[in-house]
């Protein structure tokens, strides 16, 4: 097991959705903060008692959580952000207040935060669980200390990017954070159009999952940019190069046009 980087430090995650659970357990498998150090919160408790068996403190009560932190996440939906950060607001003064939640800007987290509250943003994606994620990360009224701190503490989660703006942090959200529901998507299409010629469900699923995975790894190994694989795939006339053909015809359109939509989704939320 990694040695804790930041034996010190502790942490409370307000919230036990999908989010806050995969940031839990990869914090704790990736090792930089001692599991004894972290708290989760949640109103549910049957959704993070089994967080137990990591030896993660488990609470239905957010203030219990914040009191025994120095860095708090709000990994909660937008829309509740304004309620459960005004119910512990008394409570984070210098501490550092990290919210997980999409199109939340900075400027609103002021608005509902104490004077002077230190404020960051992050947009992970699912991945960190395994410890395989991206987060892009923003600081608001932190130090530069501070913002290298959160940066070690989620380094173990996977690929950290600092942002200077919340405007790149959306695009790190398009990108990252909606990335794996956008490949989960065409995995499924592809494992959809094989079903249909009949042939066995599980047997798609295990070979269209390591069509995906070995070629990302190729990728990765072989050094090689997505566009030339595919020029080494696609041979002239062969099968590959008609499907591309046709993809390409109107895919990249509409792709580009669902990203954009995606990107003025955010600026909606953000205001």
């Amino acid at each position: 097991m990694v040695k804790a980087t930041f034996v010190n430090k502790k942490v409370a995650i307000i919230g036990g959705g999908y989010m806050g659970l995969a940031l839990a357990e990869g914090l704790v498998k990736g090792g930089k903060i001692l599991s004894s150090q972290l708290w989760i919160a949640d109103p549910t408790l049957s959704k993070i008692k089994y967080l137990k068996k990591f030896n993660i403190k488990v609470t239905t009560n957010n203030s219990l959580a914040v009191l025994n932190a120095d860095i708090i996440f709000i990994a909660v939906k937008p829309r509740n952000v304004s309620e459960v950060v005004g119910g512990i607001k008394e409570l984070t003064k210098h501490k550092i207040l990290v919210s997980v939640a999409a199109g939340f800007s900075t400027k609103n987290l002021k608005v509902i935060t104490q004077k002077g509250q230190k404020i960051a943003r992050i947009m992970p994606n699912l991945p960190v669980k395994y410890n395989k994620g991206v987060i892009g990360l923003f600081g608001e009224n932190i130090s530069k200390t501070e913002k290298n701190l959160i940066f070690g503490i989620l380094s173990s989660l996977g690929i950290v990017v600092k942002v200077k703006n919340e405007k790149e942090l959306d695009i790190i959200t398009l990108v990252s954070a909606c990335g794996p529901a956008i490949v989960s998507s065409f995995v499924e299409m592809i494992a959809r159009y094989a079903s249909k010629k009949k042939i066995d469900k599980e047997v798609v699923s295990s070979i269209v999952m390591q069509t995906f995975t070995g070629t990302l790894d190729y990728l990765n190994k072989a050094n090689v940019s997505p566009a030339e694989f595919v020029k080494s795939v696609a041979t002239k006339g062969g099968i590959t190069e008609t499907i591309i053909k046709n993809l390409n015809k109107e895919f990249e359109k509409n792709f580009m046009q669902a990203m954009e939509k995606g990107r003025i989704k955010i600026e909606i939320l953000n205001k």
